[in-house]
């Protein structure tokens, strides 16, 4: 908690083969023989102030139905919501 905000940081290692090939399965570019590592730095945040939504996640303004992957702009009303009121986001990424 710092800040009036709880902070979540995550690492999240990703390990993955990093190349391409073409639509015959022919390789065409870069490394097929070893795996690439990477780790991934996710900072979420909630303000300690935040409501809840509840389950069904309403738009404060019209109490539409929100879809969460959304662009933070409700479909009917055209509010922009401001989900740090309500829920944690995502507040810096970094790979390594």
């Amino acid at each position: 908690i710092k800040d009036n905000n709880i902070n979540i940081e995550v690492v999240l290692t990703s390990r993955y083969i990093d190349y391409f090939i073409n639509e015959e399965g022919e390789y065409l570019s870069g490394n097929n023989s070893s795996r690439v590592i990477k780790n991934n730095y996710i900072t979420l945040s909630k303000k300690l102030t935040a409501k809840d939504l509840g389950s069904a996640r309403r738009c404060p303004s019209c109490g539409n139905t929100l879809n969460i992957n959304q662009s933070g702009v409700c479909p009917y009303c055209k509010n922009t919501i401001d989900m740090s009121n309500y829920d944690y986001i995502v507040t810096s990424m970094e790979v390594k």
